[in-house]
């Protein structure tokens, strides 16, 4: 127990520091490009976006989740997956190749035949490095993973400011996507010891294919269900319309892409370890669990609450209209990031049948809200995705309440002291800073004030987790805080 609390330490020390350059990073050049790039340009890269996500889940085929359940993994069964993911991917390329013609006119745009070509090549790419990442997520090597991020978020960054200069516009977009796959599939081969050979394990693929696709389904489902407003909006609206859309959005993906980047590359490898004895399960989900509240209530619902001054002030006021949509969308954040951390949870326990059907059903519910909702145009759509992913998240507790016996007193005796702070830090902050006109102080006025009253009511009301981010902190770092 002792080493697993070292390992799950270590790992959420380097995967908080990487997701934070990482984010970082991302944020930094999605500015600088924004501001030279107009709204239309990014709705023409959204409109492909649902075709590339699809077309990933194809790719790993809920196989990567089965490596990392397995206990031990043969070379020959790495080898196997490995194969299996680049026939898979280079088929569903030729499919996405020839099916180009009919999304340029499904959406009327010629020049998204060319673009769509190009930008599915990234998914190919990336099918040479999935069972290297899968090895390397399986073994923690978090602070591995970090540093291939670093690396081609920076290079191509670099290059898409630089095409953006040029004027390129949407390709630059496209390219720099493009480039961030490379580099990184080439990367992940330096750190992985695993090296594919010519072998080929039929029995196992065939043994572990029920596994893959009940991980594959509510994947494919879920992904649909996130990008069907890319659709819609792309087909009844304008290409603006979808980059004010998609850029509210961004940011919103950003906040939590941030927290499940720190649970992404722990949470499933650690609870995997102790999912043979329930008690300690449950005690380590736990910590997991106000872990994750305690640092995801604050970001999200403080990314709502700076949402104008943050755009105005990096974006500038021609992306204000996004916005209103990142305040909506960052409060769906924080649920998406609670109810996937469940889901982390059913699939270290092999509740794959679970997983899959929750995902199928979560899927089609967002799927018809959302359907229904962008009708009403960009900010209905928004709304409802609040309520879509609420409900979600109450149904993932209903579940993990009967599998893990988490009972609904010990999820409010956990849940309700972090919502109350929160709160009451943003609240007093708003009135503190409600009277400040320059939007820069204003901003850095907020998130000042929400994070001392923050840290201040955690050290007054004794809250948990606090004392152990503070204890993690000084192990690190050799020093008293």
């Amino acid at each position: 127990m002792s080493e697993l609390k070292n390992k799950t330490i270590k790992g959420i020390f380097w995967s908080g520091a990487f997701s934070i350059i990482n984010q970082g990073l991302a944020l930094f050049f999605s500015i600088i490009i924004a501001r030279l790039l107009s709204p239309s340009d990014y709705g023409m890269t959204a409109m492909l976006t649902i075709f590339t996500t699809i077309a990933t889940v194809l790719q790993e085929s809920g196989y990567v989740m089965v490596l990392t359940n397995k206990e031990e993994v043969t070379h020959k069964e790495y080898c196997t997956v490995f194969w299996f993911n680049v026939i898979i991917s280079f088929i569903v390329y030729l499919i996405l190749f020839h099916f180009a013609p009919f999304i340029a006119t499904f959406y009327n745009r010629p020049e998204l035949l060319p673009l769509s070509r190009y930008v599915f090549l990234g998914f190919f790419i990336s099918s040479f490095g999935i069972v290297q990442n899968a090895y390397l997520f399986k073994h923690i090597k978090v602070k591995e993973k970090g540093i291939i991020n670093i690396t081609s978020l920076t290079v191509s960054g670099i290059v898409g400011i630089i095409m953006a200069i040029k004027g390129f516009s949407f390709w630059g977009l496209a390219t720099q996507g493009l480039l961030n796959t490379l580099i990184s599939t080439i990367a992940v081969w330096f750190y992985s010891p695993f090296r594919p050979s010519l072998q080929f394990d039929g029995i196992f693929l065939k043994s572990t294919i029920s596994d893959g696709i009940r991980f594959a389904i509510p994947n494919i489902f879920s992904v649909i269900s996130n990008n069907i407003y890319s659709v819609i909006l792309g087909k009844l609206y304008t290409p603006t319309n979808l980059g004010i859309y998609s850029q509210g959005n961004k940011f919103n993906v950003f906040g939590y892409s941030f927290i499940l980047g720190i649970l992404r590359n722990v949470t499933q490898p650690v609870l995997v370890q102790v999912k043979s004895n329930s008690v300690q399960f449950l005690v380590v989900f736990r910590k997991l669990y106000r872990f994750t509240l305690y640092i995801s209530f604050p970001v999200m619902i403080g990314m709502s609450f700076i949402s104008f001054e943050l755009i105005s002030f990096l974006l500038t006021d021609k992306w204000l209209d996004s916005a209103f949509i990142m305040k909506i969308l960052s409060v769906s954040g924080f649920f998406i990031i609670i109810s996937t951390l469940n889901t982390y949870a059913l699939t270290s326990l092999n509740k794959t049948r679970i997983y899959m059907w929750l995902g199928i059903i979560n899927s089609i519910i967002n799927l018809v809200v959302a359907t229904i909702a962008s009708l009403g145009g960009i900010i209905s759509l928004a709304f409802a995705t609040v309520l879509s992913n609420l409900f979600i998240l109450i149904m993932t507790f209903i579940i993990i309440n009967r599998i893990c016996h988490y009972q609904l007193k010990n999820i409010l005796y956990d849940t309700i002291p972090v919502l109350l702070i929160g709160l009451l830090s943003i609240f007093i902050t708003h009135f503190i800073t409600i009277n400040i006109e320059e939007v820069f102080i204003r901003l850095i006025a907020k998130l000042l004030f929400t994070l001392i009253l923050y840290i201040t009511f955690s050290s007054l009301l004794k809250i948990n987790t606090f004392y152990e981010i503070k204890e993690i902190i000084r192990k690190k770092f050799h020093f008293k805080i």
